[in-house]
């Protein structure tokens, strides 16, 4: 059967509660030129403050302060250890965690969130060093102890994400709906259309190889498989057939448009998976049909021919013809 290679959903990188609330404003975009966005990237600059990008598995939903406790304190202690910041794993917000968030800004040309409050949005709200200082305006209030402002946390959907576009602008409010950045954060997957004969052979789970035209191979996975014919993106009318790859580091590249890649997927028999092209089909007068080895021109093979799914013809069981064999295409063979 024949298959495309779709590019995964892009992700939108969008802002927590936190800094869609905060009204702020950007002033700098540092990821502007990058081709990845990982866990401890500076993203953009909104009032001078970084907005560091970190792979945890919810929004920050709260500015993590000294002696918290809770699961945002694990993903951030999981976070800075990944970086190479020692922190242990306590779960709570101690002075080995407070360290190497500390470490974590100043690598990165800032200076840590410190205060437990403030009035404005800039004094001790983690701005760079030299002149992209705090705004004057904001007071502190309270302890100067350094704590994780929610809203300079961007979760990202993996450790490494590839960048397709940052559309964000210098001198835009951030919003709720506002787009930061575009990552393709979901791999690339495998749309099939198949007859419902055909289909109803298949089940989720099944392995399969998709070929490429230049001739390269991938192992691929089902996922899912519809219950009804319907127009199929690329293909054409058909019963759709979702596929994953076996291996996501190494995927297909996207289908160029009009442009498709063999698709070979394993039933569980091996008779039943015979197929051959249709022109290798031959038809007596009767309506009987044959296929000619190329090993010998003069021999005709019975055949029962099935589902024809893009010009492959699906042999079924009861036949001569073995996996291998090498038939003859095109033209009637001379007698």
């Amino acid at each position: 059967m024949r298959a495309t290679v779709a590019p995964g959903p892009a992700f939108d990188l969008k802002p927590s509660d936190a800094l869609a609330t905060a009204g702020m404003i950007v002033t700098s975009i540092p990821a502007a030129s990058a081709t990845t966005v990982a866990s401890g990237t500076v993203v953009v600059e909104a009032n001078g403050e970084p907005l560091i990008a970190m792979n945890w598995a919810f929004p920050a939903y709260r500015d993590i302060r000294a002696g918290d406790a809770g699961p945002d304190v694990v993903q951030l202690q999981k976070t800075l250890a990944r970086l190479g910041y020692a922190t242990g794993g306590t779960g709570i917000f101690d002075a080995s965690t407070r360290r190497g968030l500390q470490q974590l800004y100043s690598d990165r040309g800032y200076k840590a969130p410190a205060g437990q409050a403030s009035s404005g949005q800039g004094t001790g709200q983690g701005s760079a060093s030299g002149d992209r200082g705090s705004s004057s305006s904001a007071v502190s209030i309270g302890s100067n102890e350094v704590y994780l402002a929610a809203r300079q946390v961007l979760v990202i959907p993996k450790p490494s994400s590839a960048v397709t576009t940052i559309p964000i602008k210098v001198g835009e409010r951030i919003a709720a709906e506002t787009v930061l950045a575009k990552l393709d954060g979901q791999a690339s997957s495998v749309v099939a259309s198949t007859t419902p004969e055909r289909a109803s052979k298949v089940k989720a789970g099944a392995i399969g190889r998709l070929t490429s035209a230049g001739g390269e191979q991938y192992e691929v996975k089902v996922t899912a498989v519809a219950s009804t014919v319907a127009e199929v993106s690329g293909l054409g009318q058909g019963v759709k057939i979702d596929l994953a790859f076996g291996d996501s580091a190494r995927a297909a590249p996207v289908s160029a448009e009009g442009t498709t890649s063999r698709l070979e997927i394993s039933t569980g028999s091996t008779a039943e998976g015979l197929v051959v092209p249709v022109t290798a089909i031959y038809s007596m007068e009767d309506g009987s049909s044959y296929v000619v080895p190329r090993s010998d021109a003069n021999k005709r093979i019975a055949v029962t021919v099935g589902a024809n799914i893009d010009g492959s013809v699906e042999i079924k069981p009861g036949s001569e013809l073995k996996e291998g064999d090498v038939v003859v295409l095109g033209t009637m063979p001379s007698r």
